[in-house]
């Protein structure tokens, strides 16, 4: 079924693009993809490697086109701009999803009724290599074969996890749609830690994304949880183990690090909600 699946996408920015990428790796789709976006240059890079209809706005798409999906990826100051103009699409049956940060699903029912079929997710940019963590809330209207082939859907892009409570979602956002920057983050810290210890900066950011490149196929293929693969390279009375001393500091260490840029994601997360 999803070999056949319509999908359009609103919006075409870098998460747009990169789900449309995942999908067409792993052929899911009709093989033609519908894009409602304002610039055609934003489409001009998947039409390299799948068929794009590109319209730049929804009263250009043909009048007789269903899609069985309508993926609404646009920022989420501007989803009130947008989401109206795809109100007849969900009347049709068709599954609205949102990848927009900070709008409940409440938030879309005021504009498109409470009996459409609609649902939340997360991705992140690695879905474009179908290595991305989806992440989703589903409206009460979804059900069955619905919910089913939204999870395949999803799943094509790497793996798809649904969570119990929509409340939960500024805080998996945090840890899954945000993961990515905080590697890069530490890719380019490593990258400079190494050209202050004396290596040249190409081959110190060859070290370091080398790195963590390794580390993640080897946590993607191992069982162990990621302490246990940490204990593993950190010798007792190692270099490891000392450098893992200052990252792990309970006052001003990583871990506290970490937890305050997630308290401050979810309260601008919050923000955008009520802007």
């Amino acid at each position: 079924m999803l070999a056949k699946a319509k999908i359009l996408l609103v919006g075409c920015g870098s998460m747009g693009a990169a789900m449309i990428k995942g999908w067409c790796n792993e052929g899911v789709g009709d093989k033609v993809y519908t894009i409602v976006a304002p610039q055609e240059s934003s489409v001009m890079s998947l039409r390299a490697f799948c068929d794009i209809n590109w319209y730049a706005t929804p009263e250009e798409v043909p009048s007789d086109y269903v899609p069985d999906f309508v993926i609404l990826a646009v920022k989420p100051q501007k989803m009130d701009q947008v989401v109206r103009s795809y109100y007849d699409y969900a009347l049709k049956g068709s599954i609205v999803v949102t990848v927009a940060a900070g709008l409940k699903l409440d938030w879309y029912h005021t504009y498109l009724g409470d009996n459409v079929k609609l649902i939340r997710v997360m991705p992140n940019l690695p879905v474009a290599y179908n290595k991305g963590m989806t992440f989703g809330y589903a409206s009460k209207t979804i059900e069955g074969l619905d919910l089913s082939v939204t999870h395949a859907l999803f799943s094509s892009l790497g793996k798809m996890l649904w969570l119990a409570n929509e409340d939960l979602f500024d805080a998996s956002a945090l840890l899954s749609g945000c993961g990515p920057a905080y590697l890069y983050l530490l890719v380019e810290a490593l990258t400079q830690a190494g050209v202050n210890a004396g290596l040249a900066p190409e081959a110190s950011e060859i070290l370091a994304r080398q790195a963590m490149i390794g580390a993640a196929t080897l946590l993607d293929h191992s069982t162990d949880h990621a302490q246990i693969l940490k204990r593993k390279v950190a010798s007792p009375g190692g270099v490891t183990e000392a450098a893992l001393t200052v990252l792990e500091n309970p006052e001003n260490g990583l871990p506290i690090l970490l937890n305050n840029a997630v308290i401050a994601g979810v309260k601008r997360s919050k923000e955008l909600a009520n802007a």
